[in-house]
């Protein structure tokens, strides 16, 4: 008797499984078959989306479906539909949205982007991102969109990423050169220029990194370096103002102040209110001692642009010379407070930024 009963609760557990199998098939194949069918509807209810956002969106609300692709396709309703607050909050309510469709990520993202709502934008990439990625189009909003949070160093690793998979693609030193002009190390942005040039982008893009390349190796004393770039200028838009002027500096740094003045003089003739060929203009003629002829261009300069410290200060520079100490030490002083609003606004910019907030 014992070992009859022994025997039988032995054989219960396998009973048990026999019964528990059959019900986990059924509702595995219940939940794929729920799961297809809710994929479908997201599918059909996102090409309905594409022709009408509004009747897509009262469909998807009306499915009450409430998986991660389900909350993300609202997002991009909203989005569409210009309620950026929305989409941002319902966007924050998905759980894990790094495991939803990458495309779909990337296609709200450009939305936001192209929008200016950078903020989005930068958190559905970095859900989009897979670290590994290899998806070029990817990694280049990217970049536009951390470049717009003035992450600078986040823009430079993304940078490396992108050109180790799209080495012929001018675009990453592109915008690593502005990166590296905005933070002032000017060794590495005519370096990254100069890789600009290496991949023969487009006439456009030439001519700026070479415009680029010039000025900053002007101001780094590199003279034969910005003689080489602007030699290629001239020859290619001999009458762009911004050419002329950037020629006349370099005569100026070669010691040719004469030569520059009569370069401006042309530039000038055609554009008479172009700002910074009158602020060269004005300081050649300090460099050759006509102060009076430097007044004229400077006070239009500060005119034209009040908020020009360098303007100030070398107006300020010429009435000193005239020995009018009052007018001098007005400019001088105009100059001195401009220089310390712009000084704070960098430093509010800075302590604003992503990259220095995740530095802290």
């Amino acid at each position: 008797m014992s070992r009859k009963r022994n025997k039988g609760e032995r054989s219960r557990p396998k009973r048990l499984l026999l019964i528990a199998l059959p019900i986990a098939i059924v509702l595995g194949v219940v939940g794929y078959n729920l799961s297809r069918n809710s994929a479908r509807t997201l599918a059909n209810i996102r090409e309905l989306g594409r022709r009408d956002p509004a009747a897509a969106r009262e469909v998807l609300e009306a499915s009450n479906i409430r998986s991660r692709d389900a909350q993300l396709l609202r997002c991009q309703f909203l989005a569409t539909a210009g309620n950026w607050k929305q989409a941002e909050d319902a966007f924050e309510e998905i759980s894990q949205p790094e495991f939803c469709r990458q495309n779909e990520l990337i296609e709200l993202a450009s939305t936001a982007l192209a929008s200016g709502i950078y903020s989005l934008a930068d958190k559905v990439l970095s859900a989009a991102y897979r670290g590994d990625s290899e998806d070029v189009q990817l990694l280049r909003t990217m970049i536009d969109v951390k470049h717009e949070l003035a992450a600078g160093q986040e823009v430079i690793e993304l940078c490396r990423e992108m050109s180790r998979l799209a080495p012929r693609d001018p675009y990453p030193w592109l915008r690593a050169a502005q990166i590296y002009q905005q933070a002032e190390k000017i060794d590495l942005a005519i370096e990254a220029y100069q890789e600009v040039l290496a991949r023969d982008p487009e006439d456009r893009i030439a001519q700026n990194a070479r415009f680029q390349i010039a000025d900053l190796a002007i101001y780094a004393g590199e003279l034969n370096t910005a003689r080489q770039q602007l030699d290629q200028l001239l020859r290619e838009m001999p009458d762009a103002p911004g050419v002329g002027v950037l020629y006349a500096k370099l005569l100026h740094r070669e010691g040719d102040s004469a030569a520059g003045v009569r370069i401006l003089n042309g530039v000038l003739a055609s554009t008479p209110d172009f700002l910074s060929a009158l602020l060269e203009r004005g300081v050649l003629y300090l460099e050759l001692e006509d102060s009076a002829a430097a007044v004229r261009d400077l006070d239009q300069v500060v005119k034209l642009d009040p908020e020009n410290y360098t303007g100030h200060y070398q107006l300020g520079l010429a009435y000193q010379r005239l020995n009018q100490p009052d007018l001098a030490g007005r400019h001088f002083e105009r100059s001195r407070q401009i220089t310390e609003q712009v000084s704070e606004q960098k430093l509010q910019h800075q302590r604003n930024s992503p990259s220095s907030a995740s530095a802290q």
